[in-house]
C-alpha cells in the first residue's frame, strides 16, 4: 500500500500495519504514524507514576496548541515536560531529543509556530468519553487514555476555559 494522508492524530495507529508512509501536515491535520505506543506510554507512565497531575496539566497549559484544542504539539509538551520536571524519570520519559532528532526528519513552520515540534498529539482539557477514543488499539496499547482522562479539567480549574470559553 503507498503513501495516504489523513485528518487524525493516533487514529492512524490503527492502520500502521497496512501501509509504509503516513504524511500529515501539524495544523490540521495533527502529525501521525509515529510510535505513539513507545514513547507516548513512556511519558504517560512516569507522569501517572509520579503522580502530579497538577503539574501535567499545567504543562499542557503552557503547549502550544492548534485549530483544535485537543491537539497539543507533542514535542513542545515534551520540552516542557523537559524543562520543567523535578523528577528525573518524568524528565527522561519526556523524550524532547527523540522527538525532535529521531522522529521527526524534517520540519517547517509558519507563523506563530516557532516552538512546534512537527509532531501532534490528542492531549484535550476536557476528555469526552462518548469520543471513543479509549475503544482505539492505541489506547490499549499505552497508558495515554489513563494520563488524559487523570488529567482532565473541571470548571473550576484554570485552563478549562483556556478551550472552553465562557458564552
Amino acid at each position: 500500500m503507498g503513501p495516504k494522508v489523513f485528518d487524525a492524530n493516533q487514529g492512524v495507529y490503527e492502520l500502521r500495519k497496512y501501509t509504509d508512509v503516513i504524511l500529515g501536515s501539524e495544523e490540521t491535520e495533527p502529525n501521525t504514524g509515529q510510535d505513539y505506543v513507545r514513547f507516548l506510554g513512556a511519558l504517560a507512565d512516569a507522569l501517572l507514576a509520579g503522580g502530579d497531575m497538577q503539574f501535567a496539566k499545567d504543562s499542557r497549559r503552557k503547549t502550544l496548541k492548534f485549530a483544535d484544542p485537543d491537539a497539543r504539539d507533542l514535542g513542545h509538551f515534551a520540552q516542557i515536560v523537559d524543562a520543567d520536571a523535578k523528577d528525573p524519570v518524568v524528565r527522561a520519559a519526556a523524550l524532547n531529543d527523540y522527538i525532535r532528532t529521531e522522529v521527526v526528519i524534517a520540519s517547517e513552520f509558519t507563523g506563530g509556530f516557532q516552538d512546534a515540534s512537527g509532531l501532534a498529539a490528542y492531549l484535550p482539557v476536557v476528555y469526552m468519553d462518548e469520543d471513543n477514543y479509549d475503544q482505539m488499539s492505541f489506547a490499549a496499547a499505552s497508558y495515554w487514555t489513563t494520563l488524559i482522562r487523570k488529567m482532565k479539567s473541571t470548571p473550576a480549574d484554570n485552563d478549562y476555559w483556556d478551550d472552553y470559553p465562557e458564552d
